[in-house]
């Protein structure tokens, strides 16, 4: 007992002289505003219409799905003479969400009698009811916060702008929804009818439901579009055919579920009866005579036809329209179109012709050109401003107008990246002429959701002054580029930095993984070498990488770096030596049976191969056969030799190499061992290798495995010893994002940021004993304002950097990590009758024992002192207290 408490006491020494604590993050007010620093030039959201509607007051409604920095579903109202209208939302706009569904894609709208709206999302979980006032406020009376979630499978169904599901409004104010069953070999309707309040309405079955099965085999439900509402609250349906080449379904059911035997005497007819048996249906309309129009594709020849199919309220064919009730449009088949069915009988077709234009045709009820319209029933225009218009809908306007509704986009970047979407409308007369009197004055009203800056930020560099440098992207020129942002310690940027402390390289480059840089030393003031790989090809010859250096917020002209392609879609490694040459990890050129090898790479400072490293500057990694995304990482260890890990789906592997690129060959298990993935499917975010003062090194990666229709997406955390043995392995839930960040603090301790379900960010601390800190919230973490967290930095006074983006812009925040620890009490006690000590910290433990629990002749010593749990967060300097017991005469144990 003497020697233990002599160890105590001079634990108790230790821990009194330890000054550094890392405790819980606390905001430090003293960098930018309240410890953030927002970043970012702000630029349009991506808008893409995907439905309309219009109400009895002329006034558009589009929905659709929003990407960029505040993104999501959103819905969007103009004014009958296209303005954005001022009193629906924000400003015209107002974006969709509900905490019972992380995302949800409006797919179809319907504007009501009384003003209000309903939108039919797909929802991540299912399917998504929204009802909304007439100003754009969500009505709370409906469902949950005016939303209603069914079909709740956790799988996301069809596309971002499509869905297999149909809503139909009831005169009474009822909700009839359809939606596929998806059985294998046979085809059954699931229809729900929602009461006035959002709840299922028992009068129409159980829960709400009415099964509908005996439908003709080998056909499903595919897309919204596909639907139309009949008077009475029923609808009609197209399922397209489960075969190619296939057919199509018609089929039209009342507002009672029931299969209508007025149309084609059983309800529903093919597309084999109308006449059109390998057709590909697209859209369909409905007539205020009942008749239908259905605008699709030839399925054996897309490059010729665009076509036009109508039949009557009966299920026939109208033999007067084109060549028995089928119409040829001609070619080629449009990715985008719209189809409205008119008043006096004509239709009116949309059809995307090229790139930049789009076809518009008026036809009258036999298909002919409608004489009048534009030149010779058609109009080709475009949308000046915009490289090309996709149409999504049309709508009727009164007084004879019509209204085109669609998005476009105002650049491509390469490998035809569309970018700078926007909501458009074309308001056009009767006679097919661009309304002077709608939108901006030439025909087009546009509604582009408020701006956010869309820069992201991958890398953090803190130099010795405490400025801060942020390295990712920005599209704010209508390219993607590198972005380099510098701080000061205070927040402000940094005016001797480039142009207020921001600097974009103007690279011609289709960047992809994260923006990996280094501080270069010893080099010109804030030298920082960027790298990235590219989007290309998915041949790995095609890819490349993009390697530049930055000199206090210039470009380095004579930096002519000579690396291997990054591979596609890939995230290399970089590191800098104190004499200013660099290392790299990127991917082999060459490619065996679709598996790709790695190298790394040692360049001069001028970027030429280093002669003295490996063969000529390189070293091929063994054993890397891995299928793509490659994701890589590197370390540069105090001895000169170089740590590199890479992730892969199925496996990762961790070596080390000396200073000269040889391979360490007594580092893990032949030189290597598992760093990333473990049998995971797919490997994503920004996954880092961390190096501690210790020898020790740590990999943090994100992973994703298939479970059924869903993937689980876990942060695999995995410590190794300094000769590369696995000692732990630790995961985290990460929900549905899959954003990673990690820096190692001087204790041994990691920091590690993520993403998790519903966009919150959360910072966790895994202490060296790989406990999760309670400090900073155990393995749930502490959240922080992100929607997601892509980079983290310690500063040489130890305050963490946080960088990522809100829903408005790209952010840095600076946190304390100083704040107090919480310790507990130890109590020792001494037995009088067997002359034993005993140390504990457990409160159940001590209450026991002086209750009598533990026997009698227990009390206090008196030798109190306070330590702190692992669990707890522990100071830095602190060793662990080890307490001592076991039988006498046997063996002692440690606790």
């Amino acid at each position: 007992m003497t020697m233990l408490k002599t160890a105590i006491a001079a634990i108790l020494i230790f821990l009194s002289a330890a000054t550094a604590v890392f405790g819980a993050p606390i905001p430090d007010t003293t960098f930018g505003s309240s410890g953030i620093v927002r970043l970012g030039v702000p630029s349009g959201r991506e808008d893409t219409g995907n439905a309309s509607t219009i109400q009895p007051g002329g006034k558009v409604i589009v929905v659709g799905l929003s990407s960029g920095r505040n993104g999501g579903g959103f819905i969007a109202r103009f004014t009958a003479s296209g303005a954005p209208d001022p009193t629906f939302g924000d400003s015209g706009t107002r974006t969709l969400a509900t905490a019972l569904a992380p995302i949800l894609i409006p797919v179809q709208v319907h504007a009501l009698a009384n003003d209000s709206i309903i939108v039919l999302s797909n929802a991540a979980p299912g399917y998504a009811l929204t009802r909304m006032n007439p100003d754009g406020s969500v009505d709370s009376s409906f469902g949950s916060a005016g939303t209603v979630v069914f079909e709740n499978n956790g799988v996301l169904r069809g596309t971002l702008s499509d869905a297999p599901v149909a809503a139909a409004p009831q005169p009474d104010g009822k909700i009839l929804v359809v939606t596929d069953l998806n059985e294998r070999g046979s085809f059954t309707l699931r229809f729900r009818r929602f009461l006035v309040n959002g709840s299922p309405d028992p009068d129409f079955g159980p829960e709400g439901i009415r099964i509908v099965g005996n439908l003709p085999p080998n056909f499903a439900l595919a897309s919204a579009r596909l639907a139309a509402i009949e008077p009475g609250g029923g609808m009609t349906l197209v399922a397209r055919s489960t075969f190619f080449p296939g057919s199509y379904l018609v089929m039209r059911f009342s507002a009672a579920a029931a299969l209508d035997p007025a149309f084609n005497n059983v309800g529903y007819a093919s597309g084999v009866d109308l006449g059109n048996p390998s057709d590909f249906p697209v859209a369909l309309s409905r007539g205020i005579d009942g008749s239908y129009a259905i605008l699709g594709w030839n399925t054996f020849n897309l490059a010729v036809d665009n076509l036009l199919w109508r039949f009557d309220a009966s299920g026939k064919s109208v033999r007067t329209f084109g060549v028995n009730g089928r119409l040829s449009l001609g070619g080629p088949a449009a990715s985008n179109l719209g189809l409205a069915a008119l008043p006096d009988g004509d239709l009116v077709v949309a059809l995307q012709k090229l790139e930049a234009t789009v076809r518009i045709a008026r036809l009258d009820a036999t298909g002919a050109p409608r004489a009048g319209f534009a030149d010779n029933g058609t109009l080709v225009t475009s949308v000046p401003g915009y490289l090309a218009f996709r149409p999504v809908g049309i709508e009727y306007g009164g007084d004879g107008d019509l209204i085109v509704v669609g998005y476009g986009h105002s650049w491509i970047s390469r490998m035809s990246n569309k970018r700078g979407k926007d909501v458009l409308l074309l308001g056009l007369s009767g006679n097919g002429v661009a309304r002077t009197n709608f939108g901006r004055g030439d025909g087009t009203a546009i509604a582009n959701n408020p701006a956010a800056s869309n820069d992201t930020i991958d890398t953090l560099i803190v130099d010795p002054d405490g400025r801060i440098t942020t390295i990712g992207y920005t599209d704010a020129e209508k390219r993607t580029d590198f972005l380099l942002t510098r701080l000061l310690p205070t927040g402000a940027p940094d005016t001797a930095f480039a142009t207020a402390g921001r600097f974009s390289p103007s690279m011609a480059f289709d960047f992809a993984g994260a923006a990996r840089a280094a501080q270069v030393p010893g080099q010109a003031s804030g030298s920082i070498v960027v790298a990235a790989g590219n989007t290309s090809n998915p041949a790995a010859s095609d890819a490349s990488t993009r390697m530049v250096r930055v000199n206090n917020g210039v470009l380095d002209p004579t930096f002519n770096p000579v690396v291997v392609a990054g591979g596609r879609d890939s995230t290399v490694g970089v590191a800098a030596r104190p004499d200013g040459r660099i290392v790299y990890l990127g991917e082999s050129p060459v490619q065996t049976s679709g598996m790709t090898s790695y190298v790394v790479q040692q360049l001069l400072p001028k970027g030429l191969p280093d002669p003295a490293f490996g063969n000529n500057g390189r070293v091929s990694l063994p054993s890397s056969q891995f299928s793509n995304p490659f994701l890589g990482d590197v370390a540069l260890l105090d001895d000169g030799s170089i740590a590199a890990a890479i992730f892969s789906p199925g496996g990762g592997l961790l070596y080390k190499l000396s200073s000269t690129g040889a391979i360490d060959t007594g580092f893990g298990f032949a030189a290597s061992q598992t760093a990333g993935a473990n049998g995971e499917t797919h490997v994503s975010g920004n996954p880092r290798l961390l190096a501690l003062r210790d020898g020790t090194f740590v990999t943090v990666a994100v992973t994703s495995r298939d479970i059924g229709f869903s993937s689980v997406l876990t942060v695999q955390i995995r410590r190794f010893s300094a000769t590369g043995r696995q000692t732990d392995t630790g995961s985290l839930d990460t929900g549905l994002s899959s954003t990673i960040a990690a820096v190692a603090l001087p204790d041994g301790s990691v920091v590690i940021g993520r993403t998790r379900t519903g966009s919150t960010a959360t910072l966790t601390r895994l202490l060296p004993n790989d406990f999760f800190d309670l400090a900073f919230g155990g393995p749930v973490g502490t959240s922080v304002p992100f929607t997601s967290i892509t980079a983290l930095a310690l500063t040489a006074t130890g305050q963490l950097i946080v960088a990522g983006q809100d829903a408005t812009s790209a952010i840095v925040t600076r946190y304390r990590l100083d704040s107090a620890v919480a310790s507990v009490p130890v109590v020792e006690f001494f037995n009088v009758n067997l002359r034993h000590y005993f140390d504990t910290a457990g409160v159940e433990e001590i209450a026991s024992i002086e209750a009598g629990g533990a026997g009698p002749g227990w009390q206090r010593t008196g030798n109190d002192f306070r330590a702190w749990g692992p669990q707890m967060g522990v100071p830095v300097g602190a060793v662990p207290v080890c307490r001592f017991y076991g039988t006498p005469g046997m063996y002692p144990c440690i606790d």
